[in-house]
């Protein structure tokens, strides 16, 4: 007989959950024509509780430069590094083919439950 036709809660197994993001706000400014170059400003809210980084995808063929990172909530600096899709996959992160590369965010703290993190950034990628 199942756990729960003894009035107990069933034991459910499940794997990490991805990322969500509550909201994504990016902003694309193109620099000189001839430069190839685009900036980026986003905005990004996320709402899974425990969730200690965000991975901002790089689009393939470009090369990006981050030029700061922040904690919404307390202006503090965020590091970040590039990370390969494997490692991504690793936390939960789903899509992209093994050639994927991110910009992995640490969060300032992870996510409680029922609340929620946020950080800005301001990068550029070069095709």
């Amino acid at each position: 007989m199942s756990p729960a036709a003894h009035g107990q809660a069933p034991v459910v197994t499940a794997t990490p959950p991805s990322r969500i993001e509550a909201r994504l706000i990016e902003r694309y400014e193109l620099l000189s024509p001839d430069s190839g170059t685009v900036h980026i400003r986003r905005e990004v809210t996320v709402t899974t509780p425990a969730t200690e980084y965000y991975f901002s995808p790089i689009y393939s063929g470009s090369i990006a430069t981050v030029e700061r990172i922040t904690d919404r909530a307390t202006g503090e600096k965020l590091f970040f590094d590039i990370v390969r899709a494997d490692s991504a996959r690793e936390v939960g992160v789903q899509g992209g083919d093994s050639t994927q590369e991110y910009i992995r965010i640490p969060l300032a703290r992870p996510v409680p439950p029922r609340a929620w993190r946020a950080c800005a950034s301001r990068a550029s990628n070069k095709t």
